[in-house]
């Protein structure tokens, strides 16, 4: 705790210095959480997440220390990190373009074709089999994000998806602009499913949202069978949450996908549902 209180009143040049020497010392871990599609619960992709465990602060929940690299403007710094680790234990996943890897990536990484550059020079440069699927949070002053760079990574046959979709502020406008692939459903509204009426009625307009539009859906969150069959019965056909896995490190996964598949042949000579993806529980951050 004295770590984080020391990080959020930390002055530019101090934040500054941690993050720059994390990087070069190669603090940060690169995570990963699985998603399920809900019709057959075989693993389609993960989202790619980072860790921070500072030998000199001691673990920085991803929470705290993300604002504050946007906020001090490193955000970029650390999407290229995430982008140059994943690429280099890129054997972790399973070699199809099926399989998909998505980073979540900052509007500002959009502003004059820097992000096209970055991964042209990291992640193409590998020639990756995997779908690459690049996550723009709502949250974000998405208005600045130049759309000509968009156009341009889906020539490149890169997915666009909007995370954390119906927490942010903006209009339904931008949608048309953007053209994302997918939209990813907030956790707050899938929790809301069979709970909360008034979230539960937003989560319906955003599922009929993205089926009018041809957009496909991901539901982050899952806990629950509950959650779970409700949203397959309602069309939302790719699931994330602890329900099938826990956030884990990159080099954990091909273990889990090991075992994953003999719970999922069991599973489907028994009876139908969701597949528990109960592993170790390597973090206590949300999925």
């Amino acid at each position: 705790m004295a770590g984080i209180a020391w990080l959020v009143t930390a002055s530019r040049m101090s934040f500054s210095w941690e993050i720059n020497m994390g990087v070069a010392s190669r603090e940060f871990d690169v995570w990963c959480q699985p998603l399920l599609n809900a019709a057959d619960q075989q693993c389609v992709g993960v989202e790619i997440l980072l860790r921070w465990n500072n030998p000199r602060l001691g673990p920085i929940p991803p929470d705290v220390f993300i604002p504050l690299a946007e906020e001090h403007h490193l955000i970029e710094t650390l999407t290229r990190y995430v982008i140059s680790e994943t690429v280099r234990q890129i054997d972790v996943f399973p070699k199809s373009p099926h399989f998909h890897v998505g980073f979540n990536v900052a509007a500002s990484h959009f502003v004059e074709g820097k992000l096209l550059r970055d991964l042209n020079h990291y992640w193409f440069s590998a020639h990756p089999h995997q779908q690459l699927i690049v996550e723009l949070t709502e949250r974000d002053d998405i208005h600045d994000v130049d759309y000509r760079l968009i156009r341009e990574m889906h020539r490149k046959g890169i997915k666009l998806a909007i995370d954390d979709f119906g927490t942010g502020n903006s209009s339904f406008s931008w949608l048309e602009k953007l053209r994302p692939d997918v939209l990813k459903i907030d956790k707050s509204f899938t929790h809301a499913i069979g709970t909360d009426a008034v979230n539960s009625t937003v989560t319906d307009i955003i599922i009929a949202l993205g089926q009018r539009l041809k957009i496909e859906l991901v539901a982050e969150g899952v806990e629950t069978e509950e959650q779970a069959q409700y949203l397959f019965r309602h069309g939302v056909h790719i699931l994330q949450g602890y329900l099938y896995a826990r956030p884990m490190p990159l080099i954990a996964l091909p273990q889990w996908l090991a075992d994953y598949l003999p719970r999922l042949l069991a599973q489907q000579d028994g009876h139908p549902g969701p597949v528990s993806g109960d592993i170790e529980d390597y973090s206590s951050s949300s999925s």
